[in-house]
């Protein structure tokens, strides 16, 4: 996401080498309103839906999967909640330093 190549969008947050989450901050317009990618994509609707028979390898199948994507929807969830985290205590410590800024200029200006 902070990467300095001119055609980065950041459309992706790397939370490790291989493992990327779409950037919580990442916002599209969806007539004529800006929603969050995480509000367009429903990860609590992700569901396995097998063929249309059903024997005990389709229903076994579907148990399977629906743990394996609950697990992942968890999993999912706890990584956006630290990505966000982090990235608020980023923009927490980039406004303090643009207010310690701005204050060194009025104290500087008062002081002329």
């Amino acid at each position: 996401m902070y990467g300095r190549d001119p055609y980065n969008r950041r459309l992706f947050y790397r939370l490790k080498h291989g493992h990327y989450l779409f950037n919580p901050t990442l916002m599209l317009r969806v007539e004529g309103e800006w929603v969050n990618i995480y509000d367009l994509l429903r990860l609590d609707k992700l569901v396995y839906q097998p063929a249309n028979t059903h024997d005990w390898q389709d229903s076994h199948a579907q148990e399977t999967w629906g743990r394996w994507l609950d697990a992942g929807r968890r999993h999912i969830n706890q990584q956006l909640q630290q990505v966000r985290g982090a990235l608020l205590n980023d923009a927490l410590a980039l406004l303090k330093t643009l207010c310690e800024q701005e204050l060194r200029k009025i104290q500087d200006g008062n002081q002329s």
